[in-house]
């Protein structure tokens, strides 16, 4: 036995490093499944009976109707469970509420042992959206108008494994105004840090609809956080005056904790295809990739440092603390719309992922790598992450 059971352990070794192998293997490949998640939520009481013609917010005519209004908010905050899609790599785990207009509610990099984006600890609801009621973390996808139609609405989805091997989700709707679609799919690849959106806006009418599209990604605010955008001029949320970037009038409005009043910029005439967030002292961040051809749109968002600002944490969350936004538009500015033409179908991709250890904001980034230079003389140190 002792002679047999020596000759037999090579075997036994190799069949062990196989198995652990392919258990390693199995484990690496993406995935994707349903299941619960328990949020503390302020449930909404019935939406508006009557019909929904006069927008609240703006008091003017705006296409809400036949969607009733959801502006009657409730105080009472209790555990609910939602139905939550989760993708995961041996990289990142994605975690999309279709319950809750397939925001995305959080992205975990296993690498950095962090959420990449904001996620409120608690839904709950102020009056922002077209509708009314609205919340705030995650990426929001908004089409055909900001803070959506369906942006705390369920919407369809389907999950599926592709060909190569990824693992997806996608989310969308038919908006009943208008009649018109969109579709997001998230997708993790293998392999990959990066989650991909891939976009599809389709006019099914035979007369043209209006529109825009933004995504719309929170990150928790921090005093060292900066907004990493390749811009030197910004429209504020009117087309004049056009403010200088990252200084305007001495004051560093890329970074959050010089900002003392709400704020919006739009990258003025931006040519490049990154921006995203990045936290100095902690010296890690959040990179956005799209090509600027097909989203042109960069814009910050901050409620501002000063007591008007903190009112909103109050207004959104119990202990989440203040946010910003990050966000990628169709066009340049939320000041305007265009139209789709009949029939036209628009389709584009999107790219998020977490970078650290840069000792700086990136200077250029791609879907594959964000690159920081830093010239000191006549020497210069190049990360790439």
């Amino acid at each position: 036995m002792k002679r047999f059971f020596i000759c037999l352990s090579p075997v036994l070794l190799t069949l062990a490093i196989v198995s652990q192998a392919l258990a390693q293997s199995t484990q690496d490949t993406p995935r994707v499944w349903e299941g619960p998640l328990v949020i503390p939520t302020y449930e909404l009481n019935p939406p508006n009976p009557y019909p929904a013609v006069l927008d609240w917010q703006r008091r003017k005519w705006r296409p809400v109707y036949p969607y009733p209004f959801l502006d009657s908010l409730g105080t009472q905050k209790k555990d609910k469970t939602w139905k939550a899609v989760y993708l995961e790599n041996e990289y990142l785990k994605v975690t999309v509420l279709p319950e809750l207009g397939g925001h995305v509610y959080q992205i975990f990099d296993k690498t950095l042992n962090r959420n990449l984006i904001y996620s409120n600890p608690v839904m709950k609801y102020a009056m922002v959206a077209l509708r009314g009621a609205w919340v705030s973390g995650g990426i929001e996808w908004n089409f055909p108008d900001g803070h959506t139609l369906t942006t705390v609405a369920p919407v369809d989805y389907v999950i599926r494994t592709e060909a190569d091997g990824s693992a997806a989700v996608a989310v969308g709707d038919t908006e009943r105004v208008q009649g018109m679609q969109w579709q997001v799919i998230l997708r993790l690849r293998p392999g990959t840090r990066v989650l991909e959106s891939e976009v599809t806006l389709n006019n099914r009418r035979v007369v043209p609809g209006r529109y825009w599209y933004w995504s719309t990604a929170g990150a928790p605010a921090a005093p060292d956080l900066r907004f990493n955008y390749p811009m030197r001029e910004a429209y504020p949320h009117a087309f004049w005056p056009v403010f200088k970037f990252p200084v305007e009038k001495r004051v560093d409005i890329g970074r959050f904790s010089e900002v003392p009043n709400f704020l919006s910029l739009f990258a003025r005439d931006s040519k490049r295809d990154y921006f995203g967030i990045y936290y100095e002292k902690s010296d890690w961040g959040v990179v956005h990739v799209a090509d600027h051809r097909e989203l042109p749109g960069k814009k910050t968002w901050t409620w501002g440092t000063d007591d008007n600002g903190d009112v909103w944490i109050d207004k959104l969350t119990d202990g989440g603390g203040q946010y910003v936004e990050f966000q990628g538009g169709r066009f340049e500015t939320q000041m305007e719309h265009q139209f789709i033409a009949p029939h036209r179908v628009e389709h584009f991709f999107e790219y998020w992922y977490g970078v650290n250890q840069m000792s700086g904001a990136w200077n250029e980034a791609t879907r594959d790598a964000a690159l920081t230079v830093d010239l000191r003389g006549s020497r210069a140190t190049i990360s790439v992450r």
